[in-house]
């Protein structure tokens, strides 16, 4: 080969790899994720967990107290883990949410506290039943388990 037709084919290939990244930035940009909320509830508590592109969001009540926040870590939300969100919530079929059932349902009597996570995506809200803490629906258990990871 000569030095041409190697440039030619460099060029080629470079083109076609920026070519990929722009149709794999438009399908992460289309499924426009703008914020996932995550409600602990019980009786006596209750905590709010909320993450968008900018921020994570943590806010507890105790039972005839005031609400507490305070921004996790004081920082903008990472942005690898941002992407890792966004990743496993495009794999989701959001408009069947409402049909996913929890493994369990000890909340009813207090025996775990009430989860229930809603998803604004491309200006809809898709809400989850409500579930055990630590015990989502399996179409949510890699959602649930990234987010949970970040509270801790």
């Amino acid at each position: 080969m000569n030095f041409k037709t190697i440039k030619k084919l460099s060029l080629f290939l470079l083109l076609s790899a920026f070519m990929i990244a722009c149709e794999s930035y438009k399908e992460l940009k289309s499924n426009s994720l703008t914020k996932i909320e995550m409600d602990f509830t019980t009786r006596g508590n209750a905590t709010h967990f909320e993450i968008t592109q900018k921020k994570t969001i943590v806010s507890s009540r105790i039972l005839g107290e005031n609400v507490t926040e305070k921004e996790k870590k004081n920082q903008t939300t990472d942005s690898l883990y941002w992407t890792k969100v966004q990743r496993l919530v495009s794999d989701l079929d959001l408009s069947q949410i409402e049909n996913w059932e929890a493994p369990s349902q000890d909340f009813t009597f207090d025996g775990a506290r009430a989860t229930t996570i809603r998803i604004d995506m491309n200006g809809t809200i898709y809400t989850s039943n409500v579930f055990d803490e630590g015990k989502p629906p399996a179409e949510l258990e890699m959602l649930y388990n990234l987010l949970v990871q970040d509270l801790n």
